[in-house]
């Protein structure tokens, strides 16, 4: 649901530098959070990097057919056996790094400094900030742009300060949001968190921007 008209929706779309995304409960199903203790042996081999042990699943149904646009990642430090683990639906990524070609910066921001957000973010091309207590103060102190340049997607009670920060520019709340964070957004999206919320937004983005989707 737009709460703006279609014209203002494509002024302020045409107008975006960055893009801010929260992570828990718009690019995560909300309560997705897994920990996983593999201080037993586990027979897997994991990717080492900076000190952060991590692997990529793809999750899989009764019949061994993987799931339709899911994907998980696990990470957690080397010297400890637990890792936290996050669903990802996969056409967020896919438009994420579209947008990261096209010229666009992408943020992810959470209050969580979890791992797998990180290595989520690096391997789309985004820009992680994590483990902050005030997005809205990030955003300002980190962006490049002006607030009308600026998209912000959040959907909890704590989102509420950066989408009034971003009523200049975009701001956006999934479908199962916080009622606070619905009141404060420009556009209401039908995908509810962890179910393709960044893909809603980037593709109407691409389409009045006129960037190619292939």
């Amino acid at each position: 649901m737009k709460k703006i008209s279609d014209e203002d929706l494509e002024l302020r779309a045409r107008n975006l530098k960055e893009l801010w995304f929260d992570v828990d409960g718009v690019m995560t199903p909300q309560g997705s959070l897994v920990i996983y203790d593999l201080s037993s042996e586990s027979g897997i081999v994991f990717e080492r990097y900076d000190g952060v042990r991590s692997v990529r699943l793809v999750p899989c149904d009764e019949h061994g057919k993987p799931l339709q646009n899911v994907v998980e990642y696990l990470a957690g430090r080397a010297e400890e056996p637990i890792f936290e683990g996050y669903r990802y639906d996969t056409r967020d990524g896919k438009v994420i790094e579209i947008a990261v070609k096209s010229g666009l910066r992408v943020f992810f921001v959470s209050g969580r400094n979890s791992p797998a957000m990180s290595r989520r973010a690096v391997n789309l091309g985004a820009i992680p900030h994590l483990g902050i207590k005030d997005k809205a103060a990030t955003i300002v102190r980190e962006s490049r742009c002006i607030a009308s340049e600026r998209c912000f997607v959040g959907d909890g009670i704590q989102d509420v300060g950066a989408l009034r920060e971003t009523k200049d520019g975009l701001a956006v709340a999934p479908a199962d949001a916080a009622p606070e964070a619905h009141e404060a957004a420009h556009w209401i999206t039908e995908a509810r968190g962890g179910e393709g919320v960044i893909h809603e937004v980037l593709r109407v983005i691409f389409a009045i921007r006129g960037i190619e989707v292939v």
